[in-house]
């Protein structure tokens, strides 16, 4: 298991910024990482000298990132993460190039503001897919990977918010006790927020 949490063997590197050693060289994937706390998270993971691949929609600010951080080992992939087809083979073309994913960011969300009553089945089940099931199937594509690779990390954030968070908290149980479970097992950590 890779240990991020701030230890007396973290030294300082740009800046004020800890450094984590164990990061450098590793294989990490972050979906919605083209903008925002998604960005974020993938300019930091490159600062640590980790091999960053991440997918998002919206190529634009996805591709910015990618020249801002050059020479930094960063790749986009253009992936909706609701099609869990193309996101299963992103994750396998990212483990070709680079060795397995030892971390997984499940960033990807749609937080839209919405009045209760003019929710649909339609839009529920969108959301859902946007914010929540591929967080799953993620996690399943790397899963023997990183068990190969001896074990990693699950970071999962929700992006439901207003009526979502029992959504989520019935999610989060299934999540931890599903990916827990063996092949998963020691080695392995799982951390789920709701942003």
């Amino acid at each position: 298991m890779y240990d991020l949490t701030v230890t007396a063997l973290a030294t300082p590197v740009f800046g004020s910024m800890a450094g984590y050693p164990s990061l450098a060289g590793r294989t990490i994937f972050v979906s919605g990482g083209g903008s925002g706390i998604g960005a974020c998270i993938v300019e930091r993971f490159a600062q640590q000298g980790s091999r960053v691949a991440f997918c998002d929609v919206a190529d634009e600010p996805a591709q910015a990132l990618v020249a801002r951080l050059e020479p930094a080992s960063v790749r986009y992939r253009h992936c909706d993460v609701r099609d869990i087809a193309a996101l299963r083979a992103t994750l396998s073309g990212v483990e070709t190039e680079w060795g397995p994913v030892t971390v997984l960011v499940n960033n990807a969300a749609r937080d839209d503001r919405h009045a209760v009553e003019s929710v649909t089945p339609e839009y529920w089940d969108d959301r859902l897919a946007v914010n929540l099931r591929h967080h799953f199937f993620a996690a399943q594509a790397v899963a023997a990977g990183m068990a190969r690779a001896g074990g990693g990390s699950f970071s999962s954030s929700t992006g439901v918010s207003r009526g979502g968070f029992s959504a989520v908290s019935g999610w989060k149980s299934g999540y931890d006790h599903g990916c827990a479970a063996p092949p998963i097992g020691a080695g392995f950590a799982i951390s789920v927020t709701n942003k």
